[in-house]
C-alpha cells in the first residue's frame, strides 16, 4: 500500500494495483483498476478494511503454499 500525493490510499499486492481509497469527507470510495467512478461505498472503516482483504484474497495469482 502506499499513499498518493492527494491522500488517497493505493492497495496493491506483487505489483498488481487492486484498487484505490479516496475519502470525500464522508465515505469510503473504492475505485477499482481501469474505472473512473467508485464501486464500492461505505462510511464505516472497518467495513473498508474487511473490503480491501476480500479484494486481495479474490485477487490471489499466485499459488499459495499448502
Amino acid at each position: 500500500m502506499r499513499f498518493t500525493p492527494s491522500g488517497d490510499i493505493v492497495v496493491d499486492r506483487w505489483g498488481h494495483v487492486h484498487g484505490i481509497w479516496d475519502f470525500d469527507g464522508a465515505s469510503f470510495l473504492w475505485v477499482s483498476p481501469g474505472s473512473s467512478e467508485p464501486v464500492f461505498r461505505t462510511g464505516n472503516a472497518e467495513t473498508a478494511v474487511l473490503y480491501t482483504v476480500v479484494m486481495l484474497v479474490n485477487g490471489l495469482t499466485e499459488p499459495r503454499a499448502g
